[in-house]
């Protein structure tokens, strides 16, 4: 996968017991390996980041605080 050259989709179903910073789902991985990666961040918000080849943010997708809750699909 060519990360940053094309259109792609990311679905998953999610049930935190415990909102804290953790992830749900990656390719590559963080810490800027070329690849992209999805998780809950601070305060109940998802996001979504991708890196590119030179280990440079493509860019970050985020949602608004409190979107995800506790024990909630």
């Amino acid at each position: 996968m060519n990360v940053g050259s094309g259109e792609f989709t990311v679905s998953a179903w999610i049930h935190p017991r415990a909102l804290r910073k953790s992830a749900i789902l990656s390719l590559g991985g963080q810490g800027w390996m070329q690849g992209w990666f999805l998780e809950i961040a601070e305060k109940g918000s998802l996001r979504l980041e991708t890196s590119s080849a030179e280990n440079q943010s493509n860019g970050i997708v985020a949602t608004q605080e409190g979107i995800i809750r506790n024990n909630v699909w």
